[in-house]
This record gives C-alpha cells, structure tokens and sequence, in this order.
C-alpha cells in the first residue's frame, strides 16, 4: 500500500471511529430520562368583608373580637400527587409571626393530598401595622421537599405571592419614603425577570458551602416595566435572612455586591429572592395585581 492510500486510510478510520463516538453520545443521552416537572395550587386570601383587593383594604375588615387581624386562607392543590406547602407572611418587608391555633409560627408548613384543599385562618398583631400604609406579602412555596440541585426545573421558581395594601387611618406615622413611583395599566406582553447569579457556585444549582460562610451574590433586572422602587428580601427555606447586614435591601442600591451568610446548621436549604414593588410609596391608577417577582431559586449545601 502506497504511503498516499495509508494516509487516506488512516484519516477515513478516524473519522469513523469520531463519528460512532459522536453517534453513541448522542443514543446514549435519547435514553437518559427526560427531567419533569409542574405543580399547580391555587390560594385565595380573605378578610371578614370577603376577598382582599390590591388596595382599600381597612385594617377595620381585619379585627377580631381580640383586636387583633385576622386573615383567612384557602389552598387548593390541582395536581394528582401531594405536595407539601410552606406560607410566609411579610409585612413592610419583615417576616412577622403569626397565631394560627394558639401557635405562636414563623411560617405554616402543611401537606395537601391530591386535589386537596386546606381552609385556615391566622392572626398577626396590630402593631406590625403601624403605618397608614401597611405593604403585605403573602408567600407560599409549593413543593418543599423538592431541591433544584435535583431537578433543574425547579429552579424556575414554583412559589406564589399575593401583595395587598392594608390601611390604618387611625395611625399617623408614614414608612419612609423613597422614590416616588406610578403604578398604571402594565404591558403584559412585558415579562419583568430577576435573575441571580452565586459567585460560590461550584455545580449548577447547588452551592456548597462551610457553616457561617460568606457567600456572594448579584442580581439582574430585567424589563423593569413598574419603575426602580423595588425591595429585595432573601428567603432561605421560608425564612428571612440578612443582605448586606440589612433585613431588606432596595434596587437604588448596589446590587452586584450582595452578600448573605450560610445558615449555622448543616444541611440542604433553598434560597431565592423576591423583587417587591413598593406600593406603599407609589401611586396605583390600576386594580390589576402588582405581581411580587421571584428569582431563580438555588440550592445551598451547608457541610
């Protein structure tokens, strides 16, 4: 064989043995199983006058025979599996403890079986409304159980946040005031994202870290449709959690160097942020919800 058709023969061997390689993957990865994921759950919020509106809601429509206020929840899960639920309650961007039962919890966890439904109520102290303004969030994350260093998909967020405005006219005291910002008539077709991104990340959706380790963030918004008046409040498994030293941060400050620090117990917590326009420092011209935006969710590792 002439030096000529070795070459030939040669080059032709490795182009076949790159293209089966190629071809193998790519049978091999047909066969991996697919990652699924959806969850669907409904919440519906109510005081002693019916359903909660965006805004005008008296803190009088709140007050039980104890002076104290009294919201009532329905939870509906419409998937053909059980899912276990957790609710947070946050007041002018503070988590607040609330009695349902005569327990005094910081968040609610529950389980509902499929198609199930969960009616309750809880109570918070007056106090926590201390301005004529008071900005409520409702969180719920669904699925607790389930990790987005396990299934990617999870990481797109599943929680659901209901935002209302509650009013105390008998107070005096206003929250402090930043930019002020109009709410109108918002373009759906415009999909406000906030995405965030850990400078600790050693695989995909999970971050490992040591106990009380310092861990870095930033966050981008996208699409910023409302206005620059947003909170930034950091959960980790339902729970608030410091930024920057502070219970809450705004978007005026310096997004890109945020720092939080891991939990002091070891074990698996998922954390996200959520994005709250400030109502209570806007003028609304809509009835349209003002929908709380939630980040991407990460898994954090402690060892």
């Amino acid at each position: 064989m002439s030096k000529f058709k070795k070459r030939i023969f040669i080059i032709s061997m490795v182009v076949t043995i790159i293209i089966c390689g190629v071809a193998a993957k790519m049978i091999i990865d047909g066969l991996k199983p697919q990652q699924e994921y959806s969850v669907h759950s409904g919440m519906k919020v109510s005081n002693l006058k019916g359903m909660l509106e965006l805004k005008n809601n008296s803190i009088d429509n709140f007050l039980d025979k104890d002076n104290n206020i009294k919201i009532d929840f329905e939870i509906y899960n419409y998937n053909d599996r059980k899912v276990k639920y957790e609710m947070t309650v946050l007041v002018n961007y503070h988590q607040k403890s609330f009695k349902k039962d005569n327990l005094e919890l910081q968040k609610y966890e529950f389980e509902l079986s499929s198609q199930g439904c969960n009616k309750y109520s809880v109570t918070l102290d007056k106090k926590a409304f201390k301005y004529q303004v008071n900005d409520v969030v409702i969180v719920l994350r669904q699925d607790t159980d389930v990790y987005s260093d396990e299934n990617e998909l999870v990481s797109d967020t599943n929680t659901i946040c209901r935002h209302y405005i509650i009013e105390n006219n008998s107070s005096e005291e206003t929250i402090v005031k930043t930019q002020k910002i109009k709410i109108s008539e918002l373009d759906d077709d415009l999909d406000t994202e906030a995405s965030l991104k850990c400078m600790n990340m050693k695989k995909t959706l999970g971050i490992s870290v040591d106990k009380n380790q310092k861990i870095k963030l930033k966050i981008d918004m996208k699409n910023n449709e409302i206005g620059t008046d947003y909170i930034l409040v950091c959960l980790l498994n339902g729970n608030q959690i410091s930024i920057n030293n502070k219970d809450y941060m705004t978007y005026s400050d310096d997004l890109e160097n945020m720092e939080i620090y891991a939990p002091d117990k070891s074990g698996k917590y998922e954390m996200e942020f959520l994005c709250i326009p400030n109502l209570s420092n806007a003028v609304i011209n809509t009835e349209k919800e003002i929908p709380v935006i939630s980040s991407n969710r990460y898994t954090l590792e402690v060892e």
